[in-house]
């Protein structure tokens, strides 16, 4: 059974906080030592002794200033996924390109899009071998050889196939040139 962690509060130690900031630090002024600890974190995110009242004012300033420009970033993405819309649609063509040891590239034909909602259908690829186990691979569009599977669009109208995957549109030069691959047997 897995013991469950608790943060460490000193005693006699003045807690700092910031409204809005997830973010704590606790201070002890006579001894000019702080510990400051981000969100619902057990372990400090640092732990300093300082030489002056001075930097350890300003160590804790640049701390929750850190902690909002954070937030602001994290606010400024959320608002960014809530407002994209894909530019996909129906008959599109998306790529993924992964692998290690040996370059694996798959086409998906886009089948259908609602809102940020994306259906998409494996399509299989002609190769053109250019060398030693590598070669030129271009989609064969509308010759299907995965069941339809729906994914929601992210900015850059990249959608997450699974674990490993993730497919993007192909660009003019790739559509036409095809895509370098490389396998092993």
């Amino acid at each position: 059974m897995q013991r469950m962690m608790q943060r460490y509060t000193p005693a006699g130690f003045e807690e700092i906080t910031r409204p809005g900031l997830p973010g704590v630090v606790y201070v002890d002024r006579a001894r000019l030592c702080a510990q400051a600890y981000r969100g619902r974190a057990v372990r400090p995110t640092w732990n300093y002794l300082f030489r002056t009242s001075a930097q350890m004012e300003q160590e804790i300033e640049r701390f929750f200033l850190g902690l909002a420009a954070r937030e602001e970033e994290k606010r400024k993405r959320a608002e960014e996924r809530r407002a994209y819309v894909p530019a996909l649609k129906p008959g599109d063509v998306l790529h993924t390109h992964w692998g290690y040891e040996q370059t694996n590239v798959e086409f998906f034909e886009v089948v259908a899009v609602k809102g940020k909602r994306v259906t998409v259908r494996e399509v299989a690829g002609s190769v053109k071998e250019t060398g030693h186990m590598c070669g030129i691979t271009r989609p064969i569009r509308g010759e299907f050889v995965g069941e339809p599977i729906t994914r929601t669009a992210r900015p850059g109208d990249e959608i997450r196939i699974d674990d490993v995957r993730y497919a993007w549109p192909l660009g003019e030069d790739e559509t036409g040139s095809g895509i370098r691959c490389s396998w092993y047997y």
